[in-house]
Order: C-alpha cells, then sequence, then structure tokens
C-alpha cells in the first residue's frame, strides 16, 4: 500500500477540482474506513484529498429551526454536546456506541454515513480473494452473501444514518452547481449504491429541531458491544403532539430501512400508549420486513438468529417511547 499524493485543500472549490482532475482519487475524512479497505488492497489511490482544513466542515451551528453539523465533525464532538444530548437523544446514543473511544475522536459523521458496505466475503485479504471468484463488489458477476442474487447484498453498517432519517435529516452536498440539499434517504439506491457523484463532497447535515416533547430512542445489537459493526441497530422517534413515529432500522440491508407500513399502522390506532399498540406494531413490522426480503444473514448469526434479535430490540425500543 501506497499514498502517491497526499493533499490538503483549504477551499471547496479547490477540493472538487482535484478530485475532477484526478480518476483515482478518494476523499479522506478520519481515514478509519478507508484505511483498512486500502490495507486489504480493495482501494490502491494515487491521490488522497484531506477535508481536515476546510473549516466550513469541522463545525457545529445552532438556528433558529435547525442545527447543521458539520461532515468533519468527529463522533466524540457529538457525544459531549450539551444541546444534542437533549434534544437529538437517538443521534448522541448512536454516536456513543460506535467503537472505541480512540475511534470516535477520530471518525467523522460524515465519514460514518459514506462508510463502505461490507460482507463476509468482501472484507478479506487479497490473498484469501483470489480463491473465489470476483463478486459483484470488485467487478464480478455474484453475490456470495446471498446466492442467486442479481445484485451485490453487502450490508451498510452506518450507525448514525438510521437515527438522522428517523430525525428527517437533510445532506448538504458541494459539486460543480455549488451547495445543494438532499433528503439522506436519496443518498441511497435500492442495489447500495450512492446518488453522489466522485468528485461531489457531503459538508453537512442539516437536522429540523423536533418538538419538545418528541421521544427518541436508539438501539444497537452487536456481538461484542460497540466494539463491533451492528448485527441490527433500531432508531425510533415519536411525537406524541402530532401522533407522528419514525421507525429505521440499519445492518439489515444495504441501505437504511424506513418500516413505512408499520409508520402507517400506528397512525390508525386508536390507543397508542399501550403493550398492545408495542405488540401490535412489533407484528406489523415483523411481517414488512419479511414481505420486504431484507433480511440478511452474518458471519456468527443466521437468518432466524437475526430475526430474533429485531424482534427484540423493536419491542424494547416501541416500549421506552410509547410507553413513557
Amino acid at each position: 500500500m501506497s499514498i502517491l499524493k497526499w493533499v490538503e485543500p483549504t477551499e471547496l472549490n479547490e477540493a472538487v477540482t482535484i478530485l475532477n482532475n484526478n480518476v483515482n482519487a478518494i476523499i479522506y475524512a478520519g481515514g478509519t474506513d478507508i484505511l483498512p479497505l486500502m490495507n486489504y488492497g480493495l482501494k490502491s489511490p494515487e491521490v488522497c484529498v484531506s477535508l481536515g482544513k476546510l473549516k466550513l466542515l469541522t463545525e457545529i451551528e445552532f438556528g433558529e429551526n435547525e442545527i447543521r453539523i458539520g461532515s468533519m465533525v468527529n463522533l466524540a464532538s457529538l457525544t459531549e454536546n450539551k444541546f444534542l444530548k437533549k434534544t437529538f437523544f437517538a443521534l448522541v446514543g448512536a454516536a456513543i456506541r460506535v467503537a472505541s473511544p480512540q475511534i470516535r475522536n477520530i471518525a467523522t459523521v460524515g465519514g460514518n454515513i459514506l462508510q463502505a458496505r461490507r460482507c463476509k466475503y468482501y472484507n478479506r485479504s487479497k490473498r484469501w480473494r483470489e480463491g473465489i471468484d470476483p463478486c459483484f463488489l470488485i467487478g464480478g458477476d455474484r453475490c456470495y452473501q446471498v446466492q442467486k442474487s442479481d445484485r451485490c447484498c453487502a450490508l451498510y453498517y452506518s450507525d448514525l444514518a438510521t437515527p438522522l432519517m428517523a430525525y428527517q435529516a437533510m445532506l448538504e452536498i458541494w459539486g460543480e452547481k455549488g451547495l445543494q440539499r438532499i433528503e439522506i434517504e436519496k443518498l441511497f439506491n435500492r442495489n447500495g449504491t450512492r446518488n453522489l457523484k466522485r468528485e461531489e463532497i457531503l459538508t453537512g447535515i442539516f437536522l429540523p429541531l423536533p418538538h419538545s416533547e418528541t421521544r427518541a430512542v436508539f438501539i444497537k445489537e452487536s456481538i461484542r458491544a460497540s466494539l463491533d459493526f451492528p448485527v441490527i441497530n433500531i432508531a425510533v422517534v415519536y411525537s406524541p403532539n402530532i401522533k407522528k413515529i419514525s421507525i429505521v432500522i440499519g445492518a439489515m440491508a444495504p441501505y437504511p430501512l424506513c418500516l413505512s407500513d408499520t409508520e402507517e399502522s400506528f397512525s390508525r390506532l386508536k390507543n397508542v400508549n399501550t403493550v398492545v399498540a408495542v405488540k401490535n406494531l412489533s407484528e406489523v413490522a415483523y411481517e414488512e420486513l419479511k414481505e420486504k426480503r431484507l433480511l440478511i444473514s452474518e458471519v456468527e448469526l443466521n437468518t432466524n438468529q437475526k430475526m430474533q434479535r429485531f424482534k427484540g430490540a423493536l419491542k424494547s425500543a416501541l416500549e421506552q417511547v410509547l410507553l413513557y
């Protein structure tokens, strides 16, 4: 592994120009995602474009109706911000559950959102991969994780994307046309690819301020607590004043999954703050997930074991926001 060129632009336009002029260039944020990929021989960039000197990307700004979190804000800063702890409880809860304190001091918000998808066949050494035919992620024609699939089923493990989607976050993107905003769910295609051009840069995340009565929870299930990627994560945001609930799950598909059918069922319930409501919603969510057939197994867990984790985690999340 070798880096031929390291650049540190001080202006966004400069960074975009460098990315445009170098086909084999990558964006370098905290490095906690890209460095392992380089060690495995999965990425071999000729140019690393560091975003560390772009001040616009390192700040948290508070507006009247929304806040903006720069994409280069590290996860430790999220966990230490008193306003975020109080107002965006699920987001801070997710940040606290990412890896170790040492990694949270380096890993960035943008990097967590844009992290590469992973699977038990792809994320191995180059020598190991030479023993099998190429998969979709490296230019092949098959998916080993889900046999007979016509597309890559590598999982998306971001802990932050799940609560950000539940909080209705908007992403700020900088490209040749300047700054623009998109809804976070529009970043993801159903096949796991991203609606982000190679020369475009995620610069920030906007979060609308929730109602003061809003309740939220984030639950993460993993094999070895926070040091592992999630087996499943769930974010639930409930606004009792308008009787609206958002339920988003992660690590079960190539993108974060919003349980829209379950949310619609909730809107039809008459008595939402009951044990019966929790039971009904859990059953609807279980059926919705089975219907969408997006449950993908892990190295350590088969699909049945993973579904049991999902059912338990969702029930706990619903109880915490509804039976308050």
